[in-house]
């Protein structure tokens, strides 16, 4: 919804002042899914589900590599649209603008369309980031 009013105001002047006043509201709505096997389990189809075939880079932060990281390059290649994947080092220092051009440069490395989806693996900072990365990106 978007409203706008104008208004006539009286200056030091003869001439009245036209004043614009704009109001915007927008719904934003999205899903939580919780499933009872891990996201990265290749029998799950909820993340390439919501990934829907879209091209996706996923961003995923270095510390959680070792743990997790051969499953989600077995998960990427058996479930996803893939065109890369970007390890991370998730801190506060990553909460930059400089950062975020490291990421939007990795879409671009790897060709990800603008209709392309980025996935994040990580904590706060490493998701601040690459949410950041995906709205400029589009």
């Amino acid at each position: 919804m978007f409203e706008a009013m104008v208004e006539h105001a009286l200056s030091d002047s003869a001439a009245p002042n036209r004043v614009l006043s704009l109001t915007a509201s927008r719904t934003i709505a999205y899903t939580v899914e919780h499933t009872p096997a891990p996201v990265f389990d290749v029998a799950n189809g909820a993340l390439a589900a919501a990934a829907g075939g879209l091209p996706v880079l996923i961003v995923v932060d270095d510390l959680l590599w070792p743990e997790y990281g051969a499953q989600i390059e077995c998960y990427a290649q058996a479930k996803l649209n893939c065109a890369g994947i970007v390890r991370r080092l998730g801190s506060e220092a990553t909460k930059s603008l400089d950062e975020v051009s490291v990421l939007c440069g990795a879409a671009l490395e790897v060709n990800l369309p603008r209709h392309g989806a980025f996935i994040a693996v990580g904590g706060g900072t490493i998701l601040d980031a690459v949410g950041f990365a995906a709205s400029i990106y589009r």
